[in-house]
């Protein structure tokens, strides 16, 4: 067998996805995005089609991402802005998506400028995994990023590792991937080169400095991959640090007022809800 495909919990472990994928036999590999029983109806969609069409999957789509949750409109995220209880003096700026000056464009800004953003925009990720949508993002080049987000927001341990999201076109930069897998959902870990281990520290594992990357292509987000290239005009680094929006031990967020929640009762700087910018004065 060199096709490999792959689900279940144990498949979580992205180290073990890693050495299964470098062994000399396995040609490709697939992993089910998110592998825990949630993905089984995934299985039984393609069992039971197979069944309807005679074991034909010619026309079977393949699914380009994983952004199938729920999404909110600004004037959602406005009323949950305005109806929310601040404790703390805040800042609220709206951008105009069809200006020049995008939130996307101010995000890569401040990230630039070595502050934390929270982002919830688009639709919500489905699976273990946040993908950029419902994320915390960093300047992954500074190592005090991750004793700031672990301390004054996650509340988790100092080992436990980040991800990338990095830019699709900037792969061969930063991975050592021969068989130029295309990793979207952060299911497996690869090897790094050197200048990863100076421009992407925060976002590698720290013993070993593998990276857990999730590749972002124009087509499939257009905005995050706006973001991204934003912050790689100012600073020649195409990846940042993501990880989940939440506190530690909580779920990860979904609707605007969970956003500004978490914004509050953290250390969270900046939180970008839409097209809306939360800022503590």
């Amino acid at each position: 067998i060199h096709d490999v495909a792959i689900a279940g919990g144990v498949f979580m472990n992205v180290k073990a996805n890693q050495y299964l994928f470098e062994m000399p036999e396995v040609t490709s590999l697939v992993v089910a995005p998110s592998c825990g029983d949630e993905s089984l109806a995934i299985g039984n969609v393609v069992y039971g089609y197979a069944q309807l069409h005679n074991n034909d999957l010619s026309k079977l789509k393949k699914l380009d991402n994983l952004y199938l949750g729920s999404e909110y409109t600004d004037e959602e995220v406005k009323k949950a802005i305005d109806a929310y209880e601040f404790c703390k003096k805040c800042t609220v700026t709206y951008f105009d998506p069809k200006s020049v000056d995008t939130i996307e464009k101010r995000v890569g800004e401040i990230l630039a400028g070595n502050s934390v953003v929270g982002r919830l925009k688009g639709r919500a990720e489905w699976g273990a995994r946040a993908l950029g949508n419902r994320s915390i993002l960093a300047n992954a080049s500074s190592r005090d990023n991750v004793k700031l987000i672990n301390e004054m927001i996650k509340g988790r341990d100092f080992w436990m590792p980040f991800a990338t999201s990095m830019l699709y076109e900037d792969m061969d930069t930063y991975l050592i991937n021969p068989k130029k897998y295309y990793p979207s959902y952060m299911a497996i870990t690869f090897e790094t080169k050197e200048i990863s281990h100076k421009t992407l520290a925060a976002a590698l594992h720290p013993y070993d400095l593998t990276s857990r990357p999730q590749m972002v292509k124009k087509e499939v987000n257009p905005e995050y991959h706006a973001l991204i290239s934003r912050f790689k005009e100012i600073t020649g680094i195409g990846g940042i640090l993501n990880t989940s929006f939440n506190l530690h031990g909580e779920p990860n967020v979904e609707t605007p007022t969970d956003a500004l929640r978490t914004f509050e009762h953290s250390g969270l700087p900046h939180v970008a809800i839409g097209n809306y910018l939360v800022s503590k004065k």
